[in-house]
């Protein structure tokens, strides 16, 4: 029987370049963009301009929280088995931006024609819709 070689660790150190380093570090400066925008924005729009109530408002933003986590599920599911030469995850990136320019519009113009009941079942919908598209 041989005896394995010991394995030595190496004293020589890699360090990323810094142009690796700005890569990495800004992949997800456009999720959080949406997410500030979302955070600091919905809300005071939609209580101060749109005169929706804040209580009812909040229910809906966790619900869509909720609805996004089961979503992931799905799109999770829907990635996995999809099989294209640009790979598994590159197309639907690729597409999902149109909808979430779609659901980022539709959250912020809301109709004031509509009653108040509409009102806040188009930005349940919208913000729902961007969720799931976006954050996933």
């Amino acid at each position: 029987m041989s005896a394995q070689p010991e394995v030595q660790p190496s004293e020589h150190k890699r360090y990323l370049k810094w142009h690796n380093k700005i890569g990495y570090g800004s992949g997800d400066v456009a999720g959080n963009v949406v997410y500030a925008l979302l955070s600091a924005f919905v809300m005071i729009y939609l209580t101060d301009t749109m005169g929706l109530n804040p209580g009812v408002i909040g229910t809906l933003i966790m619900i869509a929280r909720l609805f996004d986590g089961v979503s992931d599920i799905f799109f999770g599911n829907l990635i996995d088995r999809t099989k294209t030469k640009m790979g598994k995850a590159r197309p639907w990136m690729l597409w999902a931006y149109l909808g979430c320019v779609a659901a980022l519009i539709a959250t912020f113009s809301i109709p004031v024609s509509l009653s108040q009941t509409a009102q806040y079942a188009w930005f349940f919908i919208a913000y729902t819709l961007l969720n799931a598209v976006f954050f996933t």
